[in-house]
Order: structure tokens, then C-alpha cells, then sequence
């Protein structure tokens, strides 16, 4: 006769084979912080995989804040939580694996920090410099709860116009319309239907304005033509700084002119972190004008607006990336979207 094997020692067996995963496991919670009532995400990884029937249990503070999840398909914990009523400051959620038996038996657990707030702020983008030969651009960088990225930096593209001095019409020009500018064709050859193209030295490949003349993108509070921001682990200012020059007496496209104008749009965007390929949400224009070939460039019309960029400024980003010169793998958001912020 078999006898059936005890429950306790089943378990005791079961104990000894995933006792070496036990301190593998992790939490991650997308946002970290945030206020009563948003959405937050909860995924993780190397979680045990034990053929007995399982679930993840998730808390916050010792309350439920998400359904089980069966662990049926034996994948990491995915889930999300609304952010219940609870007091303003640090709390700990906690992911619990554990057997479907009559005791929730458990088998591993993991926790992560979690701060409720009470507003998140939102950033904000100056632009400054109007009269000046030099703008900057200055992003007060959000809230984790509202952006979390690790590096940010500047996105800008350039549109050249002149004004006709027969008649005061403005014209777009195109790159090859401009003595002395290097890699003019190649630079034609990616601009956008209105003449709109990234401004940035033809042989870095990343479309960054906030990139090193070798090409390398500094961390978080390193300098390349302004301060390269972060929301996380430390909020550090995003800046950008550009000096465009003499363009008047450059100009070769046929006819006499009165006025050089440059337009100029940039915008914060996100190369590492939760938010990497995203922009920040705020776009700065301005212009750079010239009367004559000795009146030197002034910066003016400075105009900061909340939201994305326009489809024709992520167009000449994409022309960018996409010439064979570059070939540059621009960051794409992650798909998460469903779980995250809102």
C-alpha cells in the first residue's frame, strides 16, 4: 500500500528546491510616487516559477490594493493600483508569491518604496536672451510622479527664411542656398517639406542638441551646449544655450534681401528612464534675425506653449535618424502606457 505524502513535508520539499531563488526576486513600480487617485504599475522580475499552483497577493502598507494574480502562465507580477487614501508621505508595497493551499504558504516577497504626494508638479520651459546675440532654454524639470527620466535633453530643428528687399516677401530657403555651410546638400537632401531640419552638426548621429562635439551624451548634470536634465534619482535643470551667428552675408539664393530670419523651435525630450522617447511637453520657438551683413544676430520672438512638438518638427527628426549618415535608433516610449500616470 502507498500511503499519500504529507502536506508538511510536500511543502518542506517544495521550500528546500526554490530556496536558492528566494533572494532573486524584485519590485517595480512605475511611478514611484504620486497622488491619491493616480495609476501606478507594478511589474518585477526573477520570481519563481514552482509547478504547485500559485498567486501574487500585493499591498500597500498591510491593505490590498490590486487584485490576486493567478500565477497560472508562471510570469513575473503585472498588475496596477489606483493610489488609495492614505496619508501624504512614504509608504511600502508589498508583492507577495504564495501557494493556493488553505495557509497562502508563502514562497518569496519582495517590496518597494512608494510616496504619496499631495500636488505633482508639472515643470515648466523659459526661453531667454530676446536682444541678445545668445538664447537659452531652461527647463524646470517636473516631478517624478508627473516625468521620470534619467537623462533629458534638448530637441531643435531650424527653418531658414530671408525677406526680399524688392517687395518685403519672405522666402524659405533651403540649405544649399548658403555659401560656406558644410554638408549643404546633405542637409537639403533631409529637411522637411516646409525647409525645416535638425540643428546639429552633420557627423554627430543623434539629432541632440545637448550632444559632445565627438559625439557622446553627458549624464545627468554633464555639459554639452547646456545642462543634460533628470527627474530621477535627483531633479536636475535642463538647459540648452545657442549662439547662431552671422547668416546674412551668406546668403546665395539669387536675389537681394532685406532681413535673414531663422526660425528656431526646441524641445526637452527623454533618452533614459521610465519615460525615454517621450517628449517633455513643452515647446519653445524663437528667431534669429539679421538686417545686414554687419548688423549682427538678435535673438527675439521667444514663445513657450505647452504640449508636443508639431508633426513637421517630428518629421525632421525622424529625416535625421533616418539618412544613411546616421542611421540613429531614436528612443521609443515604452508600452506600458496603459498602466502609467494619468
Amino acid at each position: 500500500m502507498v500511503r499519500p505524502i504529507r502536506n508538511s513535508w510536500r511543502l518542506a520539499a517544495l521550500a528546500l528546491l526554490i530556496a536558492p531563488l528566494l533572494s532573486a526576486q524584485s519590485v517595480k513600480l512605475i511611478r514611484t510616487c504620486g497622488k491619491v487617485g493616480d495609476k501606478v504599475c507594478i511589474s518585477g522580475s526573477g520570481w519563481a516559477e514552482p509547478n504547485p499552483l500559485c498567486r501574487y497577493l500585493f499591498t500597500m502598507d498591510g491593505a490590498t490594493i490590486a487584485p490576486d494574480q493567478q500565477d497560472g502562465l508562471y510570469g513575473p507580477p503585472s498588475t496596477n493600483f489606483t493610489v488609495p487614501a492614505v496619508a501624504v508621505g512614504n509608504h511600502t508595497v508589498l508583492v507577495q508569491l504564495v501557494l493556493n493551499d488553505a495557509n497562502s504558504t508563502l514562497l518569496q516577497q519582495a517590496t518597494a518604496p512608494f510616496k504619496v504626494v499631495n500636488n505633482a508638479s508639472a515643470g515648466s520651459l523659459a526661453g531667454a536672451g530676446a536682444g541678445t546675440t545668445t538664447f537659452t532654454g531652461t527647463l524646470t524639470v517636473p516631478d517624478e510622479c508627473v516625468f521620470s527620466c534619467k537623462r533629458i535633453v534638448f530637441n531643435q530643428t531650424v527653418q531658414r527664411t530671408v525677406v526680399k528687399a524688392s517687395d518685403g516677401s519672405t522666402v524659405i530657403t533651403k540649405a544649399t542656398d548658403w555659401n560656406g555651410m558644410p554638408d549643404a546638400a546633405k542637409k537639403a537632401a533631409v529637411e522637411t517639406a516646409t525647409r525645416t531640419r535638425v540643428d546639429n552638426y552633420w557627423g554627430i548621429k543623434a539629432p541632440y542638441y545637448n550632444t559632445a562635439a565627438n559625439g557622446s551624451i553627458p549624464a545627468a548634470g554633464g555639459n554639452a551646449f547646456g545642462v543634460v536634465g533628470s527627474t530621477t534619482p535627483t531633479q536636475i535643470n535642463a538647459t540648452m544655450t545657442d549662439t547662431p551667428g552671422n547668416s546674412f552675408a551668406n546668403f546665395n539664393g539669387g536675389f537681394a534681401i532685406s532681413k535673414t530670419v531663422l526660425n528656431y523651435t526646441s524641445a526637452p525630450f527623454c533618452i533614459e528612464g521610465d519615460d525615454s522617447g517621450k517628449y517633455v511637453g513643452f515647446v519653445v520657438t524663437w528667431t534669429d534675425t539679421e538686417t545686414s551683413a554687419t548688423s549682427g544676430a538678435k535673438v527675439g520672438n521667444i514663445n513657450v506653449t505647452a504640449g508636443q512638438p508639431s508633426a513637421d518638427f517630428i518629421q525632421a527628426v525622424k529625416n535625421w535618424d533616418a539618412h544613411a549618415d546616421h542611421a540613429f535608433a531614436l528612443p521609443q516610449p515604452q508600452q506600458q502606457t496603459k498602466c502609467l500616470y494619468n
